[in-house]
């Protein structure tokens, strides 16, 4: 969900019905992102709550209201991959596939997806549909190209067509 530029401003400036908006419909978003990279579900809700406390601590030094979501989730990105390091863990910076947030998607029917795409064709839709993010956005949080990405998201819709297809076919097929 694209967060409102009336709301990042309010949440600049400290407001905090402005802070408790974006927590909540960045909560999703973040998660994935950060659940991609930590594979511990407490580790990665410490991280969620480490990159909510930085960016409110840091709010006042963003000068652009409309490019506040992409700063959350570059942040989740970064404080995740500290943390790793911290951990001594393996760095996958470079990959979308690791993990799929853990809580119910605005778009249900995606799930239905997962088994037939390729773990970063299921990584560039959710972001692209769910988090409502530009190929530029998600180009940053992975390290890919945006034309492979462009390429990964016509490639995933291509097989969402024929899994309609083909689910119509059968359908059909059933009522007659």
């Amino acid at each position: 969900m694209k967060i409102p530029y009336s709301t990042a401003k309010a949440f600049i400036a400290g407001e905090k019905d402005a802070e408790e908006e974006v927590y909540r419909s960045t909560r999703k978003l973040l998660y994935f992102v950060i659940r991609s990279i930590v594979n511990d579900e407490e580790d990665a809700k410490d991280v969620y709550q480490n990159v909510f406390v930085k960016a409110i601590t840091n709010a006042s030094t963003l000068s652009k209201p409309e490019a506040l979501q992409a700063y959350l989730v570059s942040l989740a990105k970064n404080e995740s991959l500290n943390y790793l390091r911290s951990k001594h863990q393996e760095d996958p910076s470079d990959q979308l596939d690791v993990l799929y947030g853990e809580e119910e998607s605005r778009y249900p029917y995606l799930e239905s997806y997962y088994p037939f795409l390729s773990p970063k064709e299921n990584a560039v839709v959710l972001l692209k549909i769910e988090g409502e993010m530009s190929f530029r956005d998600i180009a940053a949080l992975s390290g890919l190209n945006r034309q492979s990405l462009n390429d990964l998201y016509r490639s995933a819709l291509k097989k969402i067509k024929r899994f309609y297809q083909e689910e119509k076919r059968h359908e059909h097929q059933e009522n007659h």
